[in-house]
């Protein structure tokens, strides 16, 4: 690395305000010079309530308790194969197209729970979190036994950039950069209730307008529905798949991928107060902060980022804030059941 960048890496890590901040920033910077997926597995556990449940996991295994999987898509195999330092016997499903994985047998939900002897169920789906655990405790199933992963996920993405107990609530003014269904708005609403004020919405999908909109005409507050992405000027980007997998996002136009129309945040506002921003705009929240420079510069709002969409966010996003505003307090937070999901807050 040269010597500035070194420098800016520890200027950033100066600006991080707690443990927990730091340990997410060193994994996710781990993770991306090594590419060792045990920093992801730690990005991963940082977040307190999955750390917890994986503390508990490991206890019942030193205790000899069998510890089942509910579930085996992503996030169940995820679960079992990186944590090989837990006694997994088994996993069910209730329609398993396997009947191995990772070298345990995979059972119907029903062929298994009719044989039920005291085992850890663990439930890893999110969409199906509470139906599991009804149909879990149907079977008369003890619901200490139940460790409900799903929900854990659930409950993290619904406090998703707003749990930071550093965060003191005024009358906001709240720009959404990335509304999609509006549920971050409604999220907001009842965390904060009477005092959020305003929101700019902003969503360029033409598909997710009308649930956005759906959604903030429920909330009673008065919104602006912007049709449009965040980006360092009022202009058109294209966006494609690289064949690294990765989404490019770029002003030279494209012969495959799409088309989206964007807009500054400073010329949408006008000068005008805004007291939060939020964005998770699939990795044009950079280009979407040097649109909002002047904003920033002016009301130092409260900042929630998404720093995982690159690989080079975790450090590129943190270092442009303090450029606009070094007296910002830094923190970490990971939400996901993998590596994204990480969030950068900026509190004045």
């Amino acid at each position: 690395m040269k010597k500035l960048e070194i420098e800016t890496l520890k200027n950033i890590y100066a600006h991080l305000n707690d443990d927990l901040s730091k340990n997410v920033f060193e994994k996710r910077i781990l993770w991306s010079i090594t590419g060792d997926e045990k920093y992801e597995t730690m990005l991963v556990d940082s977040n307190p309530d999955v750390g917890k449940m994986i503390d508990r996991l490991k206890y019942y295994s030193r205790e000899n308790r069998k510890i089942v999987v509910m579930g085996n898509g992503k996030i169940g195999r995820r679960l079992v194969n990186t944590h090989d330092d837990i006694k997994w016997t088994a996993f069910i499903d209730n329609y398993p197209k396997e009947e191995l994985l990772y070298g345990l047998k995979v059972y119907t939900a029903e062929s298994f729970l009719s044989v039920y002897s005291n085992e850890i169920i663990v439930i890893s789906s999110k969409t199906y979190a509470k139906e599991m655990e009804q149909q879990l405790l149907h079977y008369n199933i003890p619901k200490e036994n139940i460790v409900n992963y799903g929900e854990i996920l659930n409950e993290a993405m619904k406090n998703q950039y707003f749990d930071l107990k550093n965060i003191k609530w005024e009358d906001e003014i709240f720009v959404d950069l990335g509304c999609r269904d509006g549920e971050t708005d409604r999220f907001l609403k009842e965390r904060i209730k009477d005092k959020l004020k305003y929101i700019y919405a902003f969503e360029p999908d033409i598909d997710a307008l009308a649930n956005c909109r759906k959604t903030l005409d429920k909330l009673a507050i008065d919104y602006t529905l912007i049709e449009k992405g965040g980006w360092s000027r009022d202009t058109v980007i294209y966006g494609y798949m690289h064949e690294s997998g990765n989404l490019v996002l770029t002003e030279t136009k494209q012969d495959k991928g799409f088309m989206t129309n964007v807009v500054a945040l400073d010329n949408v506002l006008e000068g005008k107060q805004v007291t939060f921003i939020k964005m998770d705009i699939e990795g044009a929240e950079l280009e979407a902060l040097k649109g909002s420079v002047k904003t920033i510069k002016k009301y130092a709002p409260k900042l929630a980022i998404c720093v995982y969409h690159k690989e080079e966010d975790i450090h590129d996003i943190p270092a442009f804030i303090l450029e606009c505003n070094p007296e910002y307090k830094l923190f970490l937070r990971h939400y996901g059941h993998n590596g994204s999901e990480t969030v950068l807050y900026a509190i004045p």
